[in-house]
């Protein structure tokens, strides 16, 4: 799934076999409106300790709203251990995942997700 996807994930894909009590805290640390429609966002540990480390092409799974977990690829360097960084297209459903990040994620909120995951 590319991260300007926002469709929902089907039974037995990744998203719907992450453990949730596997998931980390990410405090949101800057929202920045990239383009028509994008907004990344600086995700950092509430605590600013170390995140854990990634692989070019990992993407996180992240809970945009209750119940509902869409993947987003890591768009900043891997050697970055202090943030990470995603950027989310505003989806035509205007209740889906990034529509709910887009109308909802502001700095100083804190979301639920995976540790970093292979290559999408």
């Amino acid at each position: 799934m590319r991260a300007d996807q926002d469709t929902a994930l089907a039974p037995g894909t990744v998203a719907d076999t992450d453990d949730p009590a596997s998931r980390i805290a990410l405090r949101v640390a800057a929202r920045r409106d990239e383009a028509q429609g994008i907004v990344s966002f600086e995700l950092r540990h509430p605590e600013g300790l170390a995140l854990p480390p990634f692989d070019p092409g990992a993407h996180l799974l992240v809970e945009a709203a209750p119940g509902m977990t869409r993947a987003y690829s890591l768009c900043n360097d891997p050697g970055e251990r202090d943030r990470y960084l995603i950027a989310v297209l505003h989806g035509a459903d205007p209740h889906g995942g990034s529509a709910a990040l887009h109308r909802h994620l502001v700095p100083g909120m804190t979301l639920r997700a995976s540790k970093p995951r292979g290559r999408t």
